[in-house]
């Protein structure tokens, strides 16, 4: 197994970045929360959190590959276009002969997989989905993608507050297969599409379907459609997505549409993934509301027959 060799707390990188404590790591990066010492330190009685940010830097063993300084590169450049309530920003990339790494918003909250253990309800696993997709279709508007959507990549704060992080396997617009053949061990297997698994060109259809995998394993409560498979897996012994209760059937059938092996059977877009999902909660709100008017009339009209049979009983006992 592999031993992570971090820096030692204190170390500053650039003059300007303390770290701090380890607070995540990668295949080819290690995350730390620093501090900008160009910030310094807040004064008693304001946010401590003011001046800390996350610095993601490469490892050691990767600081010198030039395909992990692309990927690190890319993702700065990608991330830098975006500004969203729901997509941690960046600040400043830096790369020397030593070391290369971004620096980044310190983002407060849980992974996914850390919310789901804390238990959840139904209307809050709502509104985390809704969340990434906003942030998601944000993104894709101005032709970025995600690339490697999973639990980890998505971190869940006060008030169910989303925000994406780590678009490192994202592409460049128009980037070809040829020149992403490499990224096909980027995508994390178990959320990536068969077609990224096999090497093609990324396109919005496969971030759709990773937000359909990571949307059936919260309201699943952290299951996985393909029992812990790979879609490519999943799809050669032709499984489809294991249906569990704590999916509504409505949103279920828009979750299964997502995961199709078929790139062209998929929702369009995040947009339409998102439209198809809000439409089919509406119908199944509707169903609900439909069986809680007829269960109330049902119960209003056995106590209108009880109250019938009681009164026909006394006239008749008063008749006698």
């Amino acid at each position: 197994p592999r031993v992570d060799v971090t820096l030692a707390r204190g170390t500053v990188l650039r003059s300007r970045y303390a770290l701090e404590q380890v607070i995540g790591s990668g295949g080819s990066s290690i995350v730390y929360r620093a501090r900008d010492l160009q910030q310094g330190v807040p004064p008693s009685g304001q946010d401590p959190s003011s001046g800390l940010v996350a610095i993601k830097l490469l490892r050691r063993e990767h600081s010198a590959d030039p395909q992990a300084r692309a990927r690190l590169t890319r993702e700065f450049r990608q991330m830098r276009r975006l500004a969203h309530a729901g997509i941690a920003r960046v600040f400043e990339l830096h790369c020397d002969s030593d070391m290369c790494f971004i620096s980044m918003e310190l983002v407060a909250g849980r992974t996914v997989n850390e919310w789901l253990q804390a238990g959840s309800s139904y209307q809050e696993a709502l509104r985390i989905i809704r969340g990434y997709c906003e942030a998601l279709q944000y993104a894709h508007s101005l032709d970025v993608l995600h690339g490697d959507l999973k639990p980890t990549n998505v971190l869940v704060g006060a008030n169910s507050a989303v925000k994406l992080i780590d678009f490192g396997s994202s592409p460049d617009v128009g980037e070809q297969a040829a020149e992403r053949a490499d990224e096909g061990a980027a995508a994390t297997p178990l959320f990536a599409s068969p077609q990224v698994l096999a090497g093609q060109a990324p396109e919005g259809r496969d971030d759709v379907f990773s937000l359909a995998c990571l949307s059936y394993g919260i309201l699943s409560g952290g299951r996985h459609p393909f029992g812990g498979r790979p879609s490519f897996e999943g799809n050669r012994a032709k499984s489809a997505p294991t249906y569990v209760r704590t999916i509504p059937p409505e949103l279920f059938k828009v979750i299964e549409r997502g995961l199709c092996a078929d790139r062209e059977r998929r929702p369009a877009s995040v947009a339409q993934f998102v439209s198809e999902l809000s439409a089919a909660e509406r119908r199944r709100r509707a169903a609900v509301i439909l069986d809680q008017r007829l269960e109330r009339h049902g119960r209003r009209a056995k106590r209108s027959i009880t109250a019938a049979g009681t009164h026909s009983g006394v006239a008749g006992s008063a008749s006698a």
